[in-house]
């Protein structure tokens, strides 16, 4: 069985076509991606799939905890989530996420962070920073 139709089986979910076609999508980078975006993706591979399926294999996944959603210039984005206890930082720039393991630690080091649970943190990936990067934009 092949590593795709194995972890959907994991998770209790049938390994149907679109199911395939959206998680082989969604492995092929980190850059979290919109629906539309996966849809083109899975159409120029030659996949005959609607994008009306597509929003309801990614809600399928996200809420079966294999994808995690983001938001990005108001627009949700989706990306295929690795395993365990992890946060996430996004480039708000070109929607590079990278795990970062458990940040709790460190954060609650800062008296303003007591109490939050942060999953992800948003600011520059160092291929989108340039010095002309104003830092108030790049943290929004």
């Amino acid at each position: 069985m092949d590593p795709d139709r194995r972890t959907l089986h994991g998770l209790g979910l049938v390994a149907t076509a679109p199911r395939l076609l959206v998680l082989r999508s969604l492995r092929q980078q980190d850059r979290a991606r919109s629906a539309g975006e996966i849809y083109a993706e899975v159409q120029n591979a030659g996949g005959k799939l609607g994008l009306t399926t597509v929003y309801r294999t990614l809600i399928t996944l996200s809420e079966a905890k294999l994808v995690h959603t983001f938001e990005r210039g108001g627009e949700t984005v989706y990306r295929l989530c690795g395993e365990g206890n992890h946060r996430h930082l996004v480039c708000r720039r070109c929607g590079l996420v990278v795990e970062a393991g458990d940040l709790d630690r460190a954060l609650h080091r800062l008296p303003a962070a007591v109490g939050f649970h942060v999953e992800e943190i948003y600011g520059v990936c160092t291929s989108c920073w340039t010095d002309e990067t104003e830092p108030s934009t790049a943290m929004r």
